[in-house]
Parts: structure tokens; sequence; C-alpha cells
């Protein structure tokens, strides 16, 4: 009888589970469901006895709700990205906190801050402007001038080193009132300085070619000296990979503005040799305002294709600078080697602003396999948090806390 009792009861205990245990399925999904079932264990459906029996009834009482699904957003991916020279090429997020130590770390090794922006891009202005503060706060701390450089002012043009400088709308790069630089007025600087090709040069230059398009007088003004054309000819020429440079991303530029098809529009080599010859005018003209700033920060905010993989402001800058300074990368100790130290930061790049042939960012630009490939620049920054699929290859984000590296990391800053 005993035994038949123990029976009945299991009976009744495994019926009161199959009910307690029945979600309608038209109006709860399958994650919801495992939800509740789990809320009907935690409430404890399966307690040995008469406890378990009551609690049953308890659940009987009352219908099994849904659980409701969980609203938080996702965290934001990371704004500022280190490109690690690797290859393939990776990248190393840095979270919101520890923005900041690796931005005091840029202006320790840096001359020059290349942040390169689109032409009119009222958000790609914001970006550089916003991460220019930071670094401007950060050399000031350390009792380092701060000098504000455009390539969109003509050189020689006078900038205030406060407010909006007047009649911007008249500067050749200004691309109509100016009005998508008003963010770049904000940066606190002790000196503002022009760094740009004339208007007048430059659509001589874009109209009848470097051969004609140029006098005497504007190759000392904007190439330093009478030798300095030779000086442009030859980075062209010794510098590797950089064919492959003026393919896919100069020229790359002129298709995607359709200019083969509008009516007096440079041609296609005017159009490369005009942006080939700004590149090099801006870097001779920072080149002249490290000279007589030796110890200052030049922040310079300058087109976007001239930051991209090396070859265009940057690359040029590190080969005409002089060499006898002492090397801000090797601790302070004079290298014959290393220049003008410039890191460049492209700000809110995109798969099709780095001429990349899918929906990813392109990160490197190698000519041939036995080249080292020239990344697309030092960092990159984002005013906005990225889209998931435009990023790659990307490292465990960098923390300001200190942490232990076990060695499963791929690369970066390990420190204990």
């Amino acid at each position: 009888r005993l035994m038949q009792s123990r029976g009945v009861i299991a009976a009744v205990l495994f019926l009161l589970q199959a009910r307690a245990l029945h979600v309608p399925t038209t109006t709860t999904p399958k994650a919801t469901t495992k939800a509740t079932r789990r809320q009907v264990l935690h409430e404890g459906l399966f307690l040995p006895g008469l406890g378990g029996l009551l609690c049953v009834s308890s659940l009987i009482s009352r219908p099994c709700h849904a659980v409701a699904p969980n609203t938080d957003e996702a965290s934001p991916r990371p704004l500022l990205y280190r490109v690690e020279n690797t290859y393939p090429m990776t990248l190393q997020p840095f979270i919101q906190r520890a923005v900041g130590l690796e931005e005091q770390k840029i202006v320790d090794i840096s001359d020059v801050v290349l942040l390169g922006a689109g032409r009119g891009d009222a958000d790609d202005v914001v970006a550089a402007a916003n991460i220019a503060k930071d670094l401007a706060f950060f050399a000031q701390r350390s009792k380092r001038k701060v000098i504000l450089a455009l390539d969109a002012a003509p050189l020689g043009t006078p900038l205030p080193s406060t407010g909006v400088p007047q009649d911007v709308e008249t500067w050749p790069g200004a691309r109509g009132d100016g009005a998508w630089l008003d963010a770049i007025w904000e940066v606190p600087c002790e000196e503002r300085v022009a760094v740009g090709v004339g208007g007048e040069t430059l659509r001589r230059l874009q109209q009848e070619g470097l051969n004609k398009g140029l006098t005497a007088n504007e190759t000392r003004l904007y190439l330093g000296g009478d030798d300095g054309g030779e000086r442009f000819v030859t980075f062209a020429r010794e510098t590797t990979g950089f064919d492959m440079y003026v393919e896919r991303v100069v020229a790359r530029r002129y298709d995607q503005l359709g200019l083969a098809n509008v009516t007096g529009a440079p041609t296609k080599n005017n159009y490369i040799s005009a942006s080939l010859f700004q590149h090099e005018a801006t870097a001779v003209a920072l080149a002249d305002l490290l000279k007589e700033n030796p110890d200052a920060l030049v922040l310079a905010v300058v087109g976007e294709d001239a930051v991209k993989f090396g070859h265009g402001i940057q690359g040029r800058l590190e080969r005409i600078s002089t060499t006898t300074k002492k090397s801000r990368r090797g601790g302070g100790k004079k290298d014959a080697a290393a220049g003008t130290a410039a890191t460049s930061i492209l700000c809110n790049p995109s798969a099709k602003s780095t001429y990349s042939l899918n929906t990813r960012l392109r990160m490197s630009l190698t000519a041939q396999l036995e080249f080292e490939p020239r990344r697309v620049a030092d960092f990159i920054f984002f005013s906005a948090s990225p889209p998931p699929n435009l990023l790659e290859r990307m490292m465990n984000p960098l923390d300001a806390l200190p942490h232990i590296d076990f060695g499963l990391s791929t690369g970066g800053d390990a420190a204990i």
C-alpha cells in the first residue's frame, strides 16, 4: 500500500510539473520558454515532499509569464585604434579611459601630428578637433608650445591665434564659406600657421602641369629653394611602392570625383601632379616651421589622402627634415636616421575613402610581396562608434588599469 501511495504521488507530481511547464508557443518565443522553465525551477518546482507539492500548487494558481528581454544596448566600440605594423596589419583598440594615456605617448614621441580630414567634411573636422584638443592639453601640460597648421589656408595667410579668421571663403581649400572648419578654431594653441598652396598656383598646375604651370619663384617658395624641384622628383623615383600609392590613392580619388567627364576639369596626370605638389609644399612648410620652433608640437590638419599609407606628407616630411636634432622616438638620443617624428591620425576612415575593394577598411598598401607594406596611418580615430563590419583583425582593447599579460595577446603594450 505504501508503494502504491508513493506511485500515485509521483504520478500527480509529474502531471503537475507538465502543466506548470506548459507555455503557449503562439506568444512566447523559444528563448523565452527556456527562461520561463528556469524561473519555474528557481521557484522550487522540484523540491521533494509536501513542500514541493504546495509550491507546484501555487504555480498552477497563476500563469507563467514571459521573462522580459534584455533591452540594454551593447557597449559601443572604441573610437581610437593604433594600427600595428604587423603582417597582416592588426588594430589595437583603446577603451575610453585608456585614450588619454595613449595621447600622452603620442605627444611625447611626436614633433608633428598629421590629422587627416576629408575636404569639406564637417564630421571629419570635428573628429580632428576633438583629438587635437586632447593633444594640445597634454603638450601644454608638458610646457610645449602648440602650433596649429592648416593646409586649407595658402602659405603666408595671416591667421589669428584665437577666434575665427577673416575671409576664410577666399581660401582655395575652404570649399565654399569654410563653415565645415568651425570646430578647428576651438583648438587651444599659441600660434596658427597656413601651410597650403595658393589658389592661382594650384589652378595653373591642374590646367598646365608641373612643367608649364610652375614659375621659378613658386618653386623656391613652395619647394624650399632652387633644388626643391629635384628633391620633389627624387622622392617619387626612389621611394619603394610610390607608384602603387599614386595608382591606388591619388588616381582613384580622381576617378571617384568623376572629373574625367567634367568640361574644363584637369586631366588625370595634371591632377596627380598638382596633388603631389601640395603634399611636398606642405611638408616643406612644416619642416621650416619646426626649424624655427624645434621644441613645439605642430598639429597639422590636412587632407585625408595626404596622410594615407605614409607616401604623402608624412614620408616627405621625414625625408626633408633635419637629422641633427635629438630624436623624440629615440629617447632623446641623437639618431642620424631619425629626422622629424611625424605621427599620422586618419579621421573617420571608411572602406571607400581607403579605396578598399570590399566593405572593410583597407589597412595596408603593398607594392609587391617582397616589399614591406605601408599601413594606412599610425592611428585611426572615429567621431562615433564605427560599424562592426568595417574593422577586422582587432586585438583585445587596452585598458588604463594595470593588467597581467599571460602571453595570450598578439601584440600591443603589456603591463603588470
